[in-house]
Order: structure tokens, then C-alpha cells, then sequence
């Protein structure tokens, strides 16, 4: 039976605390984005909820990561998965050992650090300086896209607000319209002309139907409401 040795954790703290900070950064947008205000306690997003692994897998589905960027997250879970399940990672070097194509791929991706000539670089140095290259891009990755899917966000929510608003004036005008077509054929169907006494307010009224009408659609308040100014009896 082969011997495990106790892995050295100073080696996993750095991997696991940017894992940490990641996640929570994840985690609080996408509670922002699903309207789910207490994260902590949500079933799905909570401690009892979906993994790290799964929501930035949310993060891929909805666009906020391209080839590249999808790459390197997939690359530091592999790096988080294997120092918190495999007791035989007892290092960079291991850990990154037991990932397929990792050692090559980091080699490929991150340069080796420029050290004095007359000191002796260990391959188990070399290979956690590109872990650290790794996890702090990841870091640098999660501030951009987050931002940028605020951003994204916030035009989103403009744009629907400015549609709303359009919509609202539609309607108020087509309400307006009806208003006046009916207060004029009032007065044809009496055969009545309009003096200048029974237009009175009217200008107030419409202009209290517009705004009214205009801001209770945009915020959804209340149901429509005609407010007819009353109409005074003509003078024989």
C-alpha cells in the first residue's frame, strides 16, 4: 500500500484562497443578477448550492468568458480540485503532475521568472511561479469580466428603462386622444358649439393626464384612470 506523506499546506493556501476570493466575487454577481439578495443562505448559490466549478461554468453560458480566458479558469480549478482532494499533491510539482497536459501548458502560457544567474532555481520553484502567474490573471480575469457584465447589465436595464418611457407616452397620448375625440363628440351629439368657458381647464387637465398617465406606466402604478373635467351647462 503505497505511503502518503502530509501534504505541505503553505503550498495549497495561495491556490485556495484565490479559489475563495474568485468565488466570492462570482457568487455576489450572479446573486445580483438572479435578484437572490442573501446568498449566503440561497439553495442555490449558498454553501450547501452549486460548486465553484458550476458557476463560473454560469460565467461560460452566458457569454462573460471567451476561448482563452474559459481556458485558464478550467486550468486553476483543475490546479484548486486536485490540492483539495488528492492527498498526493503534496506540492506544485505533484499537483501539477497529476493534472494531464498542465506542466506543458503552463510552460507554454507563462515565462519563467528572471532570476540572478548565481542563483539556483528548483523546478518546484519554477513551476509555482507559474501557478501564481496563473491565479493572479484568474483574479485580474474575475475584476474585467465582472465589471464588464455590470456594465452589460446597466445598458440593459437603460435600454428597458428608455423602452418603458417610450411606451408610456405612447400610451398616455393615445389616452389623451380618446379623451378629447369624446369631450368634442359630446358636444356634437348635443349640437352644441364649445365656448371658450367650457374649455376652461381643460389645458391643465391634459397636461395632469400626461404626466400622471405617463409616470404611472413607467413604475407600473395604479390602473387607468380618466380624469374628464366637468363640463358646464351651456347658456341659453
Amino acid at each position: 500500500m503505497e505511503r502518503l506523506s502530509l501534504p505541505d499546506v503553505d503550498d495549497r493556501i495561495l491556490v485556495l484562497q484565490v479559489a475563495l476570493l474568485v468565488e466570492n466575487y462570482i457568487t455576489s454577481f450572479l446573486g445580483k443578477l438572479l435578484d437572490i439578495d442573501d446568498t449566503d443562505n440561497s439553495k442555490s448559490l449558498g454553501k450547501n448550492g452549486i460548486s465553484f466549478h458550476y458557476k463560473v461554468m454560469l460565467l461560460i453560458d452566458i457569454g462573460a468568458l471567451n476561448d482563452g480566458d474559459r481556458t485558464k479558469f478550467q486550468k486553476f480549478m483543475e490546479v484548486r480540485n486536485t490540492f483539495m482532494h488528492d492527498m498526493r499533491a503534496t506540492n506544485y510539482t505533484e499537483c501539477v503532475a497529476r493534472i494531464d497536459g498542465l506542466g506543458k501548458w503552463l510552460e507554454k502560457t507563462y515565462k519563467a521568472p528572471v532570476y540572478n544567474k548565481k542563483e539556483k532555481i528548483t523546478d518546484e520553484e519554477l513551476i509555482e511561479d507559474r501557478v501564481r502567474q496563473l491565479a493572479n490573471e484568474v483574479i485580474a480575469l474575475t475584476f474585467t469580466i465582472l465589471q464588464k457584465l455590470r456594465d452589460k447589465f446597466d445598458k440593459t436595464v437603460e435600454a428597458d428603462q428608455r423602452r418603458r418611457e417610450v411606451d408610456a407616452f405612447k400610451e398616455t397620448i393615445t389616452e389623451i386622444k380618446e379623451f378629447l375625440n369624446n369631450y368634442v363628440q359630446k358636444y356634437i351629439d348635443d349640437k352644441e358649439m364649445i365656448k371658450p368657458e367650457n374649455l376652461g381647464k381643460l389645458g391643465d387637465t391634459i397636461s395632469r393626464m400626461f404626466y400622471s398617465g405617463a409616470a404611472r406606466r413607467i413604475f407600473k402604478k395604479g390602473e387607468k384612470v380618466l380624469v374628464v373635467p366637468e363640463r358646464k351647462p351651456s347658456k341659453e
